[in-house]
C-alpha cells in the first residue's frame, strides 16, 4: 500500500507490503525486506541480521511518534480518505471522497443518521485492503453517492454531511 509520509520537513512515497512474516519497504528506487515478529512492546524486526525494536508510541491526529531502538521518530501520514481541501466545511457541508479507485464493502450508516467526528461511515477495499472511512466532521449524513458493492473512481463523492 503507498503512502505519502513526511519525515524532517520531506516528503516520501512510501510502498509498504506485508505478511504475517515480513515486510516490504520501497522508497525511491531503495527496497528493503523486514522479516517481522510480535513482541510485548511492539514488533521485532530482522535485516540483514540486524535487530530493530519498533512500536508506536503515540498518536496524535496526523502524527506518528515511533520508538526504534530507543529513539522517537515523528512521522506524518495524512489520512488520504480524510476530508479533502476542496471539501472545505465552509457553509458547514462536507464530501468524503475516494481518492484511489475501489469497492465499496459496507455502508455503515443511512441518510438522515447523526455521526460523530470520527465515526465509521464506509468501508472501502482498496489495494487489496479493507479501509474505514470516517466522518471527517459530527453533523447529519445528507446523501450517500454510492452502494455496496459498487466499484468507485478516485475523486468519487461517497457521502455527504451536513455540520449540525
Amino acid at each position: 500500500m503507498k503512502k505519502k509520509i513526511t519525515y524532517k520537513d520531506q516528503e516520501f512515497i512510501v510502498d509498504i507490503q506485508q505478511t504475517d512474516q515480513e515486510i516490504t519497504i520501497s522508497w525511491d528506487d531503495r527496497t528493503y525486506h523486514f522479516s517481522k515478529s510480535a513482541i510485548s512492546k511492539g514488533l521485532l524486526l530482522t535485516h540483514e541480521n540486524q535487530s530493530i525494536v519498533s512500536s508506536v508510541v503515540q498518536k496524535n491526529q496526523d502524527t506518528y511518534s515511533i520508538q526504534v531502538n530507543g529513539k522517537i521518530i515523528e512521522l506524518v501520514h495524512k489520512d488520504p480518505y480524510a476530508l479533502t481541501s476542496q471539501d472545505s466545511l465552509s457553509g458547514g457541508h462536507g464530501n468524503v471522497k475516494a481518492v484511489m479507485p475501489g469497492r465499496v464493502v459496507k455502508i455503515l450508516v443511512n441518510e438522515g443518521q447523526t455521526v460523530d467526528q470520527n465515526q465509521p461511515v464506509l468501508v472501502l477495499e482498496a489495494m487489496k485492503m479493507e479501509n474505514e472511512i470516517k466522518a471527517p466532521i459530527a453533523g447529519k449524513i445528507e446523501s450517500i453517492f454510492v452502494k455496496q458493492g459498487q466499484s468507485v473512481e478516485s475523486g468519487a463523492k461517497l457521502i455527504g454531511i451536513t455540520n449540525t
